[in-house]
């Protein structure tokens, strides 16, 4: 009897250590192993922002992490195979992110560089063939993004 009150209280104080206490494992499943994807509407259309450079870090959850930095072509020479969609200058842009970055900012480019920096999407400002660049900043790093319109 005695020993099978030890066994028993040997298992139960095994079991009790096998908690569920988060050991790291939560947040590392809702980490992101890259930037998330853009999906852009105007209009009508509705397509997937060209993914540029990024930095990013996954942590590991046990004191250690992992860092990656991927460098892309600039805006203009990442969308110059991209076919040019023309939209109207009362058109609305709407970005909307795979998981919302805690902030981003919009940049326009010429094939010189960038033309304008942190500008709003309104199109009524704009005519013409414009590249935009989007970098957006999360937890875990920061990824930059191309489109091209020609608005009308």
């Amino acid at each position: 009897m005695k020993k099978t009150f030890m066994l028993l209280s040997i298992i139960l104080i095994g079991l009790a250590g096998c908690g569920t206490g988060d050991s790291g494992e939560e947040s590392q499943k809702t980490q992101l192993e890259e930037p998330p994807s853009l999906t852009v509407r105007v209009g009508e259309h509705e397509f997937k922002a060209l993914e540029g450079g990024y930095d990013w870090e996954i942590d590991h959850g046990d004191g250690t992490s992992t860092g990656f930095h991927a460098d892309a072509a600039s805006p203009p020479q990442m969308v110059k195979s991209e076919a040019m969609i023309k939209v109207k200058s009362d058109n609305k842009i709407d970005l909307t992110f795979e998981v919302d970055p805690e902030r981003f900012d919009v940049y326009i480019w010429d094939d010189e560089g960038v033309t304008e920096s942190r500008v709003d999407l309104d199109l009524a400002k704009r005519s013409g063939p414009n590249i935009f660049e989007v970098v957006a900043t999360w937890d875990q790093g920061q990824g930059s993004y191309a489109f091209k319109l020609d608005i009308e």
